[in-house]
């Protein structure tokens, strides 16, 4: 009995699909490539500012001395 159930049950082979394996080496699971030189160069510099991307601030003295003129402008001391 137990023979003639085993004679129903397909082989090693007898399966339609095709594989997914590579004849030598390992198994790929990704299609996924390495970045070529121009790709990795075009990221690295995207991660850094552009020219007009500085934009400097200020200093306290800076902004006092703009402050004392743009009074002397309003008392009538310096005319603008």
């Amino acid at each position: 009995m137990v023979m003639d159930l085993a004679r129903d049950l397909p082989g090693p082979g007898a399966y339609g699909h095709k594989t997914e394996l590579r004849s030598t080496g390992a198994p790929r699971f990704s299609k996924a490539g390495q970045k070529s030189m121009i790709e990795t160069i075009m990221d690295e510099e995207k991660k850094k500012p552009g020219p007009n991307a500085y934009f400097p601030q200020a200093t306290f003295e800076k902004e006092l001395e703009m402050l004392k003129y743009k009074q002397d402008i309003i008392k009538g001391r310096i005319k603008a």
